[in-house]
């Protein structure tokens, strides 16, 4: 499963740099926000929904999903 920021940031045709560009931060933290690590902050998620077209509350929702899913994926590597 892919982040919900990355499928709808190529569902756009966009590439990390343009994103990071739309967003006024830099390629890297994009990255990282693609990554099971990170949430975007709720300004970020708000500007992002505008640039997907998109609720900001539903694009939330799968981020935690996400994130959760992959902890547990995680978790049940290492046996915790």
């Amino acid at each position: 499963m892919k982040s919900p920021i990355k499928q709808h940031r190529e569902k756009q045709g966009l590439k990390q740099l343009d994103l990071a560009l739309l967003l006024q931060v830099s390629e890297m933290q994009v990255s990282h926000w693609e990554r099971p690590s990170r949430i975007p902050p709720d300004r970020i998620i708000a500007r992002l929904a505008e640039i997907f077209k998109v609720e900001a509350e539903t694009l939330k929702q799968g981020l935690v999903s996400y994130l959760e899913e992959k902890r547990e994926v995680l978790r049940r590597k290492v046996g915790a």
